[in-house]
């Protein structure tokens, strides 16, 4: 699935459910997606129907050592079809030959997470660190 297809896809599933996304931010994801497609950092996988139409995709980053699926998406025929199953077991597959580890970059939405975790995620904390360089008078307005 080409980047541009992935995006289409995406903005017209996972974005509409959502809201929220800025257009700014939909076209910043798209060429971060390309970008990264060209230097082979990013494989895109997606599903179609008997009419060729996209239903289904994922986007998966390889970056130092492990694979991360970056964003999906799926229509209403996709998630009838499962596709989301197929693709991110296809997308395990081949992070299993080119990487050590798989990162579902986790979700707080708990029926993703579940989905996630019959794949044999497991639930892990990471720590961020977050530096406050403004004026010691105007340090406490920003929390």
């Amino acid at each position: 699935m080409d980047p541009r297809s992935f995006s289409d896809l995406f903005i017209r599933t996972t974005a509409e459910r959502f809201k929220g996304i800025d257009a700014h931010g939909l076209r910043s994801m798209a060429s971060l997606l390309q970008a990264g497609n060209d230097h082979g950092e990013v494989d895109i996988i997606g599903i179609r129907d008997e009419q060729g139409e996209w239903r289904a995709g994922a986007a998966f980053v390889h970056w130092q050592g492990r694979t991360v699926l970056l964003k999906s998406a799926s229509d209403d025929k996709g998630r009838s079809l499962n596709a989301m199953f197929h693709l991110v077991d296809v997308g395990l597959e081949h992070a299993c030959s080119v990487s050590a580890l798989m990162d579902f970059a986790g979700s707080e939405h708990q029926g993703t997470a579940r989905f996630y975790e019959g794949f044999g995620a497991k639930p892990t904390v990471y720590l961020r660190l977050s530096k406050n360089d403004l004026p010691f008078w105007l340090k406490p307005f920003k929390r």
